[in-house]
Formats: C-alpha cells, structure tokens, sequence
C-alpha cells in the first residue's frame, strides 16, 4: 500500500507540473479583442487544422496531415460511425483521435455533452491518456478563454472526471465491465480504442476474439441505440489482432497510413522528410 502511494504521489505530482506547463504555454498566446476572439472561435469550429494549430501550438508542433484533417472531419460529419484509423508509429494517432479530436467536438456550437470512454491494453494505461485530456481542460488557457471554464469534478486517477457542461470522460481497460456507464441522464456518445493490442494478446487468437467480442457487444452497447462515435486507433502487430479483426469488418470505416504512401513520400510531409 505504501509503495502505491508513492506511485500515486509521483504521478499527480508529475500531473501538476504538465497543467503549469500547459498553463504557461497558452496563457502566452495573445488572446486578441472580443471580435477576434468571435471570428478565431467560428474558424476554429470549421477547420480542424486551424483549431489543432491555435489552441494546441505546445502538442501540434507540425502542420497537420491531410489523413488527420480527413479523419477529423469524417468522425464530426458522422455521428454514429464506426471506423478504424491504422496509423503508422510517430503520427500522432493518440494526441488527434483520443485528445484534439474530442476536444474540437466538444467545443462546436450547439453540442450536447460529450460523453467519451478512453480504453487501451489496461486501465492504468487508459488513465495515462486521461490524464492528458484533463490536463488541457483545466489548463488550456486560451481553450478556457473562447469555450468557457471546463474545471468540473473528479480527477483522472480514480477513472473518471466531469467538465462543468456535464461532460464526462472516462477510462477503461481492456475487458473491463462498461455496464451504466452515463451522466445526467446522457449515454456514452464517443468511444476511443487507443493501443489495445499487445505482443502476448496476438500470439492468443482465442483471447483476441474475446476481446473483439466485448468491444462489439458490452462495449458499443454502452452508447443510446447505437447512437455514438465508435473509434479505434492503432498500428496492426500481428495477423491476429483486435485492430485487423475489426477492421474486416465490411460495416467499419477503415483507412491506413503507412510512412511512406504508394508513391514512397512521406504519409506525414509536414512533419518528415524521406531521410
């Protein structure tokens, strides 16, 4: 016990000194009159790689890619889809379909609540990316200047925390009872696979199909009548794998980036050169 809560005290500590860095990067950013602050909040509403690049400078330190901005539109203009991203390593799959993205939904006009459950390989590795969700609420400066104070309740170590909207956000690992899950009434309306597979799970077909299983009954079941966006993102590592057994799926929405695309330049050019 009091090992683990050394653990714990490191982990919140390491936590409060990335919200002071975030802090410190945004309240930097010049947050203009009120008309540029109305004309800044509508773009960023319409363009994804507008709103990545001024609210998120400290994350994006690229331009977007065309297969960022194009996922990122996709998963807005369809509210109940089901798509797989299969994004190479080192293209920012977690910071855009498990943080940015989200984050743009949340911020559009007229939105309900999001209601958003984070799942990888195990809950302490969901609640990593909690984290960083929480971290840029609380203390993204200008976010919280243009869209309003999201400080709520709760804190990412104990698996959940709720903005000041009533939007929920919420970790999960692999296998782990999602049964009511909601928040005021609201059902689940985004759900984010990040990183779910591993070496030792691929080298189990039976596990792997157990697992698929649970993401496409317990899992999807927690949104309203399958109203909801259902996400998975990752890079396939084995023939056997939750990523390959869901992207085979003729009713998912599938797209992969390799490193370098059919003509052999950089998928992401703006943030690699073919050296």
């Amino acid at each position: 016990m009091a090992e683990e809560g050394i653990k714990l005290k490191k982990a919140l500590e390491r936590y409060n000194a990335h919200k002071l860095q975030i802090k410190n990067l945004t309240s930097l950013i010049p947050k203009g009159s009120e008309s540029e602050k109305v004309a800044r909040i509508k773009r960023a509403r319409k363009d994804y790689a507008y709103f990545v690049k001024s609210y998120f400078p400290h994350l994006a330190t690229s331009e977007c890619g065309s297969f960022q901005k194009d996922a990122a539109n996709h998963i807005k203009d369809n509210d109940r889809e089901r798509a797989v991203f299969e994004w190479a390593r080192g293209h920012a799959k977690s910071s855009h379909i498990s943080l940015m993205i989200p984050l743009w939904l949340k911020c559009q006009e007229k939105q309900d609540p999001i209601i958003m459950v984070l799942v990888s390989k195990s809950r302490d590795a969901a609640k990593r990316l909690l984290s960083d969700l929480q971290a840029e609420l609380e203390s993204n400066d200008l976010y919280n200047n243009d869209f309003g104070s999201q400080h709520g309740s709760g804190i990412w170590t104990d698996g959940e925390f709720v903005c000041s909207d009533g939007s929920m956000f919420i970790a999960l690992g692999r296998g782990q009872s999602p049964r009511g899950i909601k928040n005021r009434g609201l059902r689940v309306t985004y759900i984010s696979i990040d990183d779910i597979d591993d070496d030792e799970l691929c080298r189990n077909p039976r596990r792997v199909a157990e697992v698929v299983d649970w993401c496409l009954t317990a899992l999807i079941g927690t949104m309203a009548m399958g109203r909801g966006r259902f996400v998975l993102v990752g890079n396939r590592i084995g023939q056997h794998s939750v990523l390959a057994e869901i992207a085979s799926r003729p009713h998912f929405y599938h797209t992969v980036v390799n490193a370098l695309n059919r003509l052999g330049k950089p998928s992401w050019k703006e943030n690699y050169t073919l050296e």
